[in-house]
């Protein structure tokens, strides 16, 4: 926990005025969200530039983070993490990655589907069978996974996908052990907050945490305290497929699983629990 560290890329970036601030981008954690949350904030500074009179001094500013002094340069900057209950999160990352087959798709972004981008190859897991190979650490086993990069893509006039590329994040990383990074990118997804985001570590402590079921009385109040709070800005809403939003699957999918097996991802993600306050009681209590 304490002598090891998240990569740079794990964070997005953004300065106001003299202050650097920084967000772990947490996948299925409402990075999307967040990313488009910061694209209006960006046209908001665009239209309303900082007054001359409000500038610092340069000489003023503290140190940039860059990769070559990673991450005790961090020190100085506002973190800020954003975060849902761990067991709703790796139920979104399986709905995500496994039971997706059409392109996501609304005002905000378009997402190409796994299968989509594997075709045939695509290998269904089943929701009791995936949590086993998370609880025993097997997905690096699974060869589509493992194989397997971020996708991107855009829908033609046809309404078809086109323009698939597929690439694997940097490995340079993976040669590291002090840096935490998954074996399988995909597995970032489900990835513990700590591991991803280095939350034990002085330099990268948040201090502000989000929670994702309360946003719209949050991320105002984050506004005002980063000096932000005159911004006419609006956070999106949560992005969620065509069956819903998995916060209304929990109990549908987690009676599926045995207490044991419920109980064994809880101390998968035991840290991220009692770091935010979450409990597993009620997942508990829908398992068999």
């Amino acid at each position: 926990l304490y002598h090891t560290h998240p990569p740079m890329n794990h964070f997005s970036f953004f300065r106001y005025k003299s202050q650097s601030n920084m967000m772990c981008s947490i996948l299925k954690g409402g990075s999307n969200s967040w990313t488009i949350f910061m694209q209006r904030v960006n046209e908001e500074m665009r239209k309303n530039p900082i007054a001359s009179s409000e500038k610092v001094n340069s000489k003023d500013e503290p140190e940039k983070v860059k990769e070559s002094c990673w991450p005790e340069c961090a020190l100085a900057s506002t973190k800020i993490v954003q975060v849902r209950h761990p067991l709703e999160r790796l139920l979104s990352a399986y709905r995500y990655v496994f039971e997706r087959t059409s392109t996501y798709e609304d005002q905000f972004v378009q997402v190409v589907s796994l299968k989509q981008v594997l075709g045939d190859k695509f290998d269904k897991l089943a929701w009791p069978q995936f949590v086993d190979m998370v609880i025993k650490n097997e997905l690096a086993s699974h060869q589509e996974l493992v194989e397997l990069g971020k996708a991107s893509g855009k829908i033609g006039k046809d309404g078809k996908i086109e323009d698939v590329h597929e690439f694997i994040a940097e490995e340079t990383s993976k040669h590291n052990h002090n840096i935490n990074e998954a074996d399988v990118w995909v597995a970032n997804h489900w990835a513990p907050y700590w591991f991803t985001c280095g939350l034990c570590l002085p330099e990268l402590r948040p201090s502000y945490i989000l929670h994702m079921d309360h946003l719209e009385k949050e991320v105002p109040n984050l506004l005002k305290e980063l000096g932000m709070g005159q911004m006419n800005v609006t956070y999106p809403h949560a992005l969620q497929g065509k069956e819903g939003h998995t916060r209304s699957k929990n109990k549908e999918y987690y009676s599926r699983l045995t207490k044991a097996q419920v109980w064994q991802l809880y101390n998968l993600y035991r840290v991220d629990h009692e770091l935010f306050g979450f409990s597993p009681r009620e997942f508990l209590d829908w398992a068999s």
